[in-house]
């Protein structure tokens, strides 16, 4: 369930942001086409999160690997979201608390201790 949750939850996250996408290239071309382009850079991300989890499956998996697999493919895509939201053109101020860089080493944390977890088990 692991890889094919984090295909759907990334496709849903691609789905959710057309509508701004429309509105952007109405307004400011040159931005969508930068915000166009770190959304391919996003997508490899995703891509290569996806690619980590398949090296550690072979076979049927246990239930505790399968969501420890699922939590670290949902903290990969926060991260990477997280990194996308700092990248994108910004119309607006960006919380002070999204470009704080402890929550960048939260995560490496998280990241870490999760996917140890998923070969581990």
């Amino acid at each position: 369930m692991g890889p094919l949750f984090a295909i759907l939850t990334a496709a849903l996250s691609f789905a959710m942001s057309i509508p701004p996408a429309v509105e952007q290239y109405r307004r400011d071309r040159k931005g969508f086409w930068q915000t166009l382009r770190w959304m391919g850079v996003y997508a490899l991300y995703i891509a290569v999160g996806i690619g980590v989890l398949m090296l550690s499956a072979e076979g049927p998996q246990p239930p505790t690997k399968a969501a420890l697999a699922t939590l670290f493919m949902l903290t990969w895509i926060a991260y990477g979201m997280v990194w996308l939201i700092r990248k994108v053109p910004r119309y607006r101020e960006l919380p002070a608390w999204l470009d704080k860089r402890w929550l960048d080493h939260l995560f490496a944390l998280a990241l870490s201790c999760l996917l140890a977890a998923v070969f581990l088990v």
